[in-house]
């Protein structure tokens, strides 16, 4: 399965999950475990996330928040994660309906240059306080 597949197919079941638990708005954290591509750099990897969020504010998703994080010490200094910030179900469905489209694919073929990704996961994320 190529990766735009993969995608396809973590989009799809994001999907499902967004209509299942589509109570609450608690704000969704998508995380990537990702490693740089030969020759890739935190650089290159910044300047791809930033052109999404561009793409995002283009398609009128300017809630949408972005984060690369990277290992300092131990392990594969190569594994980053980038961590996707959505205030709502709904705002992170919207993003999901617009990536799945030319220019998403794009966008796509953009980070997969850069970065493999192998895995995601999505998390919902409520603020925690004292009463």
């Amino acid at each position: 399965m190529n990766k735009s597949t993969k995608r396809r197919t973590v989009s799809a079941i994001s999907l499902f999950f967004v209509a299942c638990l589509a109570q609450a708005d608690p704000r969704i954290e998508v995380v990537w475990s990702c490693t740089l591509n030969e020759g890739k750099t935190l650089e290159d990897l910044h300047e791809v996330n930033g052109n999404w969020l561009k793409w995002n504010k283009e398609k009128g998703l300017d809630e949408i928040t972005s984060h690369v994080a990277n290992r300092l010490l131990g392990g594969d200094l190569s594994d980053v994660l980038l961590i996707d910030s959505y205030p709502d179900w709904e705002t992170y469905a919207e993003l999901v309906s617009k990536y799945n489209s030319p220019d998403g694919e794009a966008m796509d073929a953009a980070y997969n240059e850069v970065a493999t990704c192998n895995a995601n996961t999505v998390w919902a994320v409520e603020e925690s306080g004292i009463d």
